[in-house]
């Protein structure tokens, strides 16, 4: 018998469907090849963060080294090598810029955990409400009173377990040294709020703007307070320390480094008015034992970032107390 060919619409349905099973296939190979590429871009980058935190890593290394290679490390001031910022090119073409920042420079927040020493010292609390109200915060009162309870060792306090067991949900004071900046969060009176920046000429603004300038954390716990380096401390910081009625004292004391780095703190022993001495015995030094070293790598679109808190002993040995990434 003669064959007989299929009807013309069964032949154009048969190779519709042999196109739309085409297409699909080469959608699925497609689609296959992108998904491919995008898993090898993304273990690149991953690869690539990997090398960027092993650079930065390597910066942090060679800045604590030259901190602890220091000629003079009785004697820290912003025109040594170390207060530098370091750019460099690494040989994978990783460029790594590094910054040593001298923590002793700002007071310490911490420094509320220790008591005073008689009933006619200068507290860390007068310290810190006179620091806040250079800042531009002039109600800080119930905050600091806060903070101190936060980061003493006690539990007895205004602000201990029965107000933060009100909040939502329910929290305790920590009773001892605040880690990191952070932690500010968590305690009566800080907020995202009191920190964010504030249009116009506000308590808020000027507060936001010379907080960061003049206070730090160091994570570390210590039975006295950490110093501030006479040599590195703003204006502002200095006047706190002794007192905002000591404006014409620590004019002299700026006068008397502005001649060159302090190497003892005799010369203000000296000069300056009689004050000033209970800051010198407690609260003042011409060194530091703390420094934020901090990293950034960059290559092509990517970066990392690295931050190291360190302490310097009597030996110039550096040590890392926190790292953060």
């Amino acid at each position: 018998m003669p064959r007989t060919c299929p009807p013309a619409d069964q032949r154009g349905s048969a190779l519709v469907l042999v196109i739309i099973l085409a297409a699909v296939l080469t959608g699925i190979v497609l689609f296959a090849q992108l998904r491919a590429r995008l898993d090898l871009a993304a273990t690149q980058r991953a690869l690539t963060q990997l090398v960027l935190h092993q650079a930065a890593a390597e910066g942090i290394r060679t800045a604590l080294a030259r901190l602890a290679a220091d000629d003079e490390p009785g004697v820290d001031h912003l025109r040594k090598s170390w207060a530098l910022p370091q750019l460099v090119t690494n040989p994978a073409g990783i460029v790594v810029r590094v910054r040593v920042i001298d923590e002793n420079r700002f007071f310490d927040w911490n420094n509320l955990a220790i008591p005073p020493l008689g009933p006619q010292a200068r507290s860390a609390n007068d310290i810190a409400l006179d620091l806040l109200n250079l800042c531009g915060d002039y109600a800080p009162v119930d905050r600091l009173a806060a903070l101190g309870d936060w980061v003493d060792a006690d539990s007895s306090g205004l602000w201990e377990t029965p107000f933060y067991q009100q909040q939502a949900p329910p929290a305790s004071a920590a009773n001892r040294p605040l880690f990191a900046w952070g932690e500010l969060l968590y305690i009566h009176g800080f907020s995202r709020d009191f920190f964010r920046p504030h249009e116009g000429e506000t308590v808020f603004s000027r507060a936001v703007t010379n907080l960061p300038a003049s206070f730090t954390v160091v994570p570390f716990p210590r039975d006295r307070p950490t110093r501030v380096n006479v040599n590195t401390a703003s204006r502002e910081v200095l006047l706190a320390l002794a007192g905002v009625d000591q404006a014409s004292a620590i004019q002299q004391l700026l006068a008397l480094r502005e001649a060159g780095p302090l190497r003892t703190l005799q010369p203000i022993r000296r000069a300056v008015a009689p004050r000033l001495q209970d800051a010198v015995e407690r609260f003042l030094d011409v060194r530091s034992l703390f420094f934020r070293v901090e990293a950034v790598a960059l290559l092509g679109d990517q970066s990392a970032r690295i931050c190291a808190v360190a302490r310097r002993d009597e030996n110039s040995a550096m040590a890392i107390v926190q790292w953060v990434f």
